[in-house]
């Protein structure tokens, strides 16, 4: 019985042991990953946005869903595609990463600053919708006052032609 207590606690101890030699590897692990997710900040910083979106996807792919890092990268990946000044940015893409955030993280304290995101860049697209619309009117106003000069012009020129006629008939009269 005594040896059987032994070997039990020899193993628990070496359980322990071999726990405790692994945590700075999970450390080192956890290190690493954040500076992934830097790099990846850092290319969207320097307006690398088509090497930051690979980053990021290869990033999401490797995290598992509901770890902190996970919640990070999803957050960055709506940012990334609401973001205007990516030229490669996708409002759909982004819809989609939300509903997935939102679908994981229900609770969390990104979601104010996403909604209020999502609600700028539809604003932001109606604003540029309606400029488009504007820059259109103001197009199609210019080409109808240039008809009106045109038709007035040639009013003038038949009002001169009339005119001469009155005058020839005038002198012939006399």
């Amino acid at each position: 019985m005594k040896t059987v207590i032994v070997v039990l606690a020899v193993a628990v101890i070496a359980l322990a042991d071999a726990c405790t030699f692994r945590m700075p590897e999970v450390h080192q692990g956890s290190t690493m990953l954040a500076d992934r997710i830097s790099f990846a900040e850092n290319l969207v910083i320097k307006r690398k946005f088509a090497r930051a979106q690979t980053q990021f996807n290869n990033l999401l792919k490797d995290l598992f869903p509901g770890t902190p890092e996970h919640e990070v990268v999803l957050y960055n990946l709506i940012l990334l595609n609401l973001n205007r000044d990516n030229p490669h940015a996708s409002p759909s893409r982004a819809k989609q990463y939300m509903d997935e955030f939102l679908k994981i993280y229900p609770r969390s304290h990104f979601r104010t600053a996403i909604f209020f995101l999502e609600r700028t860049c539809r604003e932001s697209e109606n604003l540029r919708a309606c400029r488009s619309e504007l820059h259109h009117l103001k197009r199609s106003l210019k080409n109808k006052e240039d008809s009106i000069k045109k038709l007035q012009s040639e009013i003038e020129a038949y009002k001169k032609i009339d005119w001469e006629r009155e005058e020839k008939k005038r002198q012939i009269q006399k």
